[in-house]
């Protein structure tokens, strides 16, 4: 995951059991867990955030297609000549 493998998971698990107590372990594991949850929230809402302003430039970046503003130049065309007969 970060480098870190079982062996020093377990004895982070140790230290902090050491330090804090098993009555506090647990209230940490479970405000670390919401921690982790909220962080998850926020990088998922600014993915799809992210996500929308892309297709939204993408659409003004692109502009007409090429093929429509031939249309509109061969529509010009044909009115004005038109015009001449």
């Amino acid at each position: 995951m970060f480098g870190i493998g079982f062996a020093e998971i377990v004895l982070v698990v140790v230290l902090a059991l050491l330090v804090l107590g098993p009555e506090k372990l647990p209230q940490l594991g479970k405000a670390l867990a919401k921690v982790f949850k909220e962080f998850n929230k926020v990088k998922r809402e600014f993915r799809e955030a992210l996500s929308e302003a892309e297709a939204e430039g993408k659409d003004v970046e692109q502009g007409p297609s090429e093929d429509a503003a031939g249309e509109k130049m061969a529509n010009e065309r044909h009115e004005a000549n038109r015009g001449r007969h």
